[in-house]
């Protein structure tokens, strides 16, 4: 079945880069491909003392690399279950095999690819650049026993609800952040790893044996038929993209409830908003998941080195926090809906703040707990976190009066001013960690000149977007 799946993939990518290089290209692209590895090789070589810098400091953060490790495949148990277990195989557990057999065997086939693939890889990038051996294959070993490792929790997690995985992301970045915490009091990160991986194997221990009750297969295996047969450069050459068909569960839970049942309230039209908002944004449920945990992560690495790194961490944060709600605030005007009737920018604004606000306070438990962990003043606490959500709400009504002006063709001009306020104010959040004194004049700037809310529009005060497209 594995090589018949195989060779078909190889029949298709055949077919494609037939249909995609001639002989003469394919000569000049080999040609170019051993000169281009020649090149590189030369160039990594000339910058071998930035690259054995960057393998020193690989080198002595090991633990941090491998609970990112932990970390990425519980935020990847929304969307993937870890183990490719697909209609080929469900429909071979029909006939005299058993499923938990069957189960066992996929989980050696992703042992074996993943061992071979980092191996092979290390062992190129080991030949190709400065990097050691040593230095090589330990970082591949470390990255295939934790691929190993988290196969089983992943699997299990993406069997539970929605919000059994909200709380289990919540809860493992929370550890990974304590345990790093607690690294960096009590030293010795070999005996952390060490304490990780027994725990890592208990878990998959009690866990392995339970692994094929209670599992939804049909969900597991068209989630799994889309990944096996999604191949990228298939479809970009035949100009097709392989979608998962629409399929009942909480999403589609959420749609059918009673209140997402009744007609919409056109006296209302903030709620008529909110509602359209919530459709754009389980829509790119992906992506709103990925922005709000790199964000996360990014605080969890940055917040657990020293003060200054996390006062660089919150306002990155911060700032990529918005820049991502920007983006989708644009985003959600490519719905023709949207685009072609007439609406009044100001209650599309304050409907997306709602639910920017709500991404917001999942942001602001791990940034809270952060605080109560590294602040030594507690009472500092409650100042700083005020600064930020502050900080965040002018600096989002900033970027959304830039966006709504693009929207609707509208002219506006951010003063330099304006711009060296968001910088003070910005830099005021770096320093107010290692100096918790610049949070309470950032809440001081921020009452003293708070952001404009209204963008400038062309007739009456209301800005019509489909009157202006």
């Amino acid at each position: 079945m594995k090589k018949h799946r195989f060779r078909k993939k190889a029949k298709l990518y055949k077919l494609a880069f037939g249909v995609s290089f001639d002989v003469t290209i394919s000569i000049y692209l080999g040609a170019f491909m051993v000169f281009g590895f020649f090149i590189l090789h030369e160039t990594l070589q000339e910058s071998a003392d930035k690259i054995l810098q960057l393998q020193s400091f690989i080198s002595a953060n090991y633990l941090n690399l491998m609970l990112i490790l932990l970390v990425r495949p519980f935020v990847f148990s929304y969307t993937r279950p870890g183990i490719l277990f697909s209609s080929a195989e469900l429909k071979l557990s029909m006939l005299p095999f058993s499923v938990y057999q069957i189960w066992q065997f996929c989980i050696a086939d992703k042992i074996l690819k993943v061992t071979v693939l980092w191996t092979v890889l290390a062992c190129l990038i080991a030949s190709i650049s400065p990097f050691t051996f040593r230095f090589a294959m330990v970082t591949a070993c470390l990255i295939v026993v934790m691929e190993i490792l988290m196969a089983v929790p992943q699997w299990t997690v993406y069997q539970k609800r929605f919000l059994v995985k909200l709380i289990t992301n919540t809860g493992i970045v929370v550890l990974a952040a304590v345990v790093r915490g607690l690294s960096l009091f009590v030293g010795d990160t070999a005996w952390w790893m060490g304490g990780v991986f027994v725990i890592l194997a208990g878990i998959n221990f009690l866990l392995v044996r339970r692994a094929t009750r209670f599992v939804d297969w049909s969900k597991v295996v068209q989630t799994n038929d889309l990944i096996i047969w999604n191949m990228w450069f298939i479809n970009k050459m035949s100009q097709m993209e392989i979608k998962p068909p629409p399929k009942q569960g909480w999403i589609q839970q959420l749609f059918t409830s009673r209140m997402n049942r009744k007609r919409f309230d056109y006296s209302s039209p903030s709620s008529i908003y909110k509602r359209l908002w919530k459709s754009y944004f389980l829509e790119q449920r992906e992506a709103v998941i990925r922005t709000i945990g790199c964000v996360v992560i990014l605080l969890v690495l940055l917040g657990s080195r020293n003060d200054w790194l996390f006062g660089i961490g919150i306002a990155l944060a911060i700032f990529l926090f918005v820049q991502m709600g920007s983006s989708f605030f644009i985003g959600g005007f490519g719905n023709r809906l949207v685009y072609c009737l007439p609406w009044e920018l100001k209650q599309w604004k304050l409907a997306f703040f709602t639910w920017f606000a709500r991404a917001g306070l999942i942001v602001c438990l791990p940034l809270l707990l952060l605080l109560l962990l590294f602040q030594e003043v507690p009472w500092w606490i409650p100042v700083q976190l005020g600064f930020y959500i502050g900080l965040a709400k002018h600096f989002f009504h900033h970027q959304l009066e830039i966006a709504m002006s693009v929207l609707g063709k509208t002219s506006i001009q951010v003063s330099t001013v304006q711009n060296c306020y968001v910088f003070l104010l910005f830099f005021l959040a770096v320093i107010s960690i290692a100096h918790p004194y610049g949070a309470m004049i950032g809440i001081a700037m921020l009452l003293w000149k708070p952001g404009n809310d209204v963008l400038p529009t062309r007739r009456g005060g209301k800005e019509n977007l489909g009157s202006n497209f």
